[in-house]
């Protein structure tokens, strides 16, 4: 057939031409019916996932360890440990790091946020792949599509608190677990963690908002929709209507609106473009975007009014029923912020803003003894920063072989900088150094601050909005709903009702069927030259244009809207009272410098005190952070040099990591008095000899021996008289 249309064509006037479009054209037919089967195969896919019972979208096996259903307090949480899909020949043959112990238990906690758990699980190359791979112990937290009745956020908390506590029971020898928090739980990793410090050890937060009223203007207007729609109360509206449990389906909804373009134009036309060989990652992807979970009224409740309305989690104003604040100092051991330029739902300044508020300076993490580490990639998405590929061979693996490392760090606050290894000195693909950084590299992200007064009267407009509600509609809707009318609103909530209408269950989807079997023995594409091909997708990136034009037409009237109102003096005075707050949680206590004067003379008193360990750590930290840069070479020697010394071989991980946070607090106190003080600590002239060459070897780590740590040992060699 297609060779007669060949003949056809010669004979038009347009040649060459008339061929591309009969190609095009058989092309095109046999695509648009392809792209439809697919999406009828996905409808029943979402049929099929429903009659599963809606199980996580985890690419590796589980095995339950708690389960949080049978709690006292139940909760629909679950502790599960990770098996290693792979080979028993490809596994790591024992489970012990480089750092001289076994290797460190690794939790991974999904999103809330309205869909399955699993994305970072989801397929060989994600979070949990990765920990895997490099030999880590993986537990994993998930949630059952139905909360107990009743459950609140202070309920999940204590229980994964618990799980964690299992964890940690489970490998005693292992340091504490690592958490790694993705998108909304990352708030919640940290919230649990500043309420019980000592539970785990370094924790990684992607794409975590914790700085909720954060943003630049004219580019994240997410952060407006609470003000615009009047609060809280549309959520209470929407529960209500759901008999008590919000749906994920909404959010779902929410979350496509930001992007339309992308939504409905881009993601649509590239599944129709290419329906050859993108049918099964699609359905892959869509079976976790289609599988939409349930809140009850109670979280849901909290989480908008409390954490994103009125930004209690930064303020340090966060408490639940025994009245204890959460306060984000509390949070003990370092903390790895990865967030992205190109996220529009977690913005960097959302995901890093609250350094600056809860410290207030970089002498105050100092101070508090914290290491804190981000990274901000350029342009992936929101999503992207949990399933692509290429973010989870390169940053997440980068930052997991990191874990174990970034204990070793000197307090303060780091840029990860990741880049292509040098195959003539490594064989590893990236390479990775940690850059000190200052608060106004954080400050530089953002357009200022001046903006977040806006959202002071939202909080109380809320409230106000949200009593109205509760006085005079709730009752009367609570009355009207019952179990069976929100289920039948649920089914047929756009995005279920869509996925129905082209499944099998629909009889006018069986000609669907039919067609693209006998397209698929009959497949003719259409080469990617084709000039009509390049005319179809040139139109659908306009159209794609004309749509992002639109959206951000909307974005401005929205965000004009809102500073309209809300920058109205009249509206500020429903929150006078809340405007003179101190502009960090460390402000307006009148004993802190009391107690900073002490601490000082604490630390000052401990310059001459100690003995070979000390003086060697001191030696070691100073060098590795002589340039500003710890590389993680540098990192990796300092710890083999001094478990490889007879005085120090002996020394347990704990004691190495709080020598390093004592000396640093030293050097960062008066450096010269630190290093003036090393002949009293080092009284043997072989030990003094021998530090200078465990300094000069570390020096050396990185090939290089920079100008400023080539004048540190210089004057240390001075000093020791070496």
């Amino acid at each position: 057939m297609t060779s007669d249309l060949s003949r056809i064509a010669d004979m038009l006037p347009l040649g060459g031409s008339g061929l591309d479009w009969v190609d095009y054209l058989v092309d095109t037919s046999q695509r648009q019916i392809l792209y439809w089967d697919v999406l009828r195969s996905h409808g029943n896919d979402f049929f099929q996932y429903l009659a599963d019972g809606q199980p996580p979208v985890l690419y590796f096996p589980y095995e339950i360890v708690l389960d949080g259903r049978t709690f006292e307090r139940p909760v629909n949480y679950a502790l599960v440990r990770m098996k290693d899909r792979r080979r028993r020949g490809e596994r790591k043959k024992k489970e012990v790091s480089t750092f001289g112990h076994d290797r460190r238990p690794v939790v991974v906690i999904d999103p809330r946020s309205g869909n399955a758990p699993g994305i970072g699980g989801s397929k060989r190359a994600s979070e949990i792949g990765i920990a895997l791979e490099k030999g880590h112990p993986v537990y994993y937290i998930l949630f059952f599509p139905e909360p107990v009745p009743g459950q609140t956020l202070e309920d999940v908390k204590d229980a994964e608190i618990r799980f964690i506590e299992e964890v940690a029971r489970l490998h005693p020898d292992s340091g504490r677990p690592s958490i790694i928090g993705n998108s909304q739980a990352g708030w919640a990793v940290a919230l649990m963690s500043a309420d019980r410090p000592s539970l785990a050890g370094p924790l990684v937060l992607n794409g975590s908002p914790i700085s909720y009223w954060a943003g630049v203007r004219g580019r994240h207007v997410v952060r407006y929709k609470a003000g615009l729609t009047g609060g809280v109360w549309g959520v209470e509206l929407a529960s209500d209507l759901g008999a008590g449990f919000f749906d994920g389906a909404n959010l779902a909804s929410g979350h496509e609106a930001l992007d339309p373009a992308e939504a409905y134009c881009r993601s649509p036309y590239n599944l129709y473009a290419n329906v050859d060989t993108e049918a099964d990652r699609f359905r892959d992807f869509s079976r976790w975007w289609s599988s939409y979970y349930l809140m009850t009224a109670e979280e849901i409740r909290f989480m908008i009014q409390h954490l994103f309305i009125e930004n209690k989690l930064e303020m340090g104003e966060v408490s639940f029923q025994e009245g204890k604040r959460i306060d984000l100092r509390e949070l003990e051991d370092p903390i790895v912020l990865f967030s992205s330029d190109g996220d529009n739902v977690t913005p960097p300044q959302q995901a890093l803003n609250w350094i600056l508020k809860v410290w207030g300076t970089l002498e105050e993490v100092k101070r508090q003894q914290q290491v804190i580490i981000y990274m901000v990639h350029e342009n992936v998405g929101h999503i992207g920063l949990f399933v692509s590929d290429r973010v989870a061979k390169k940053e997440h693996a980068e930052i997991i072989g990191s874990i174990d490392m970034v204990d070793y760090l000197a307090p303060g606050l780091y840029e990860m900088i990741i880049e292509k290894g040098d195959p003539r000195y490594s064989d590893k693909a990236y390479k990775v150094r940690f850059e000190a950084r200052a608060f106004e590299d954080i400050e530089k992200l953002d357009d200022g601050v001046e903006d977040e007064l806006d959202f002071y009267p939202v909080a109380e407009i809320s409230k106000i909005n949200d009593l109205c509600y509760r006085s005079f509609f709730q009752p009367w809707i609570r009355s009207m709903v019952t179990p069976q009318s929100a289920a039948f609103m649920r089914m047929h909530h756009p995005q279920r009702f869509l996925r129905m209408v082209l499944a099998d269950i629909n009889p006018s989807m069986l000609p669907v069927k039919l067609a693209a079997r006998m397209v698929r023995s009959h497949r003719s594409p259409a080469p990617p030259d084709n000039i009509f091909r390049q005319m179809e997708k040139g139109s659908m990136d306009l159209m794609a244009s004309f749509m992002e034009m639109g959206t951000r037409m909307k974005d401005a009237a929205e965000e004009q809207l809102f500073t309209m109102v809300y920058s109205n003096p009249f509206v500020r005075m429903v929150s006078e009272s809340q405007l003179n707050l101190p502009s960090s949680v460390t402000e307006g206590k009148p004993h802190e410098a009391a107690w900073r004067s002490a601490e000082d003379v604490f630390w000052r008193e401990k310059i001459t005190k100690g003995g070979f360990a000390e003086a060697v750590v001191r030696v070691l930290v100073a060098v590795a952070g002589a340039d500003g840069v710890v590389h993680q070479e540098e990192i990796t020697v300092l710890l083999e040099l001094i478990r490889n010394h007879p005085k120090t071989g002996n020394l347990p991980d704990a004691r190495i990591r709080q020598l390093v946070r004592e000396q640093s607090r030293i050097l960062e106190l008066d450096p010269a008095a630190a290093m003036e003080a090393l002949p009293i600590l080092l009284g043997d002239y072989a030990d003094r000899f021998s530090v200078v060459e465990m300094a000069q070897c570390l020096a050396l780590s990185d090939l290089v021996v920079d100008p400023h740590e080539e004048k540190l040992l210089n004057r240390i060699m001075e000093i020791l008289e070496v």
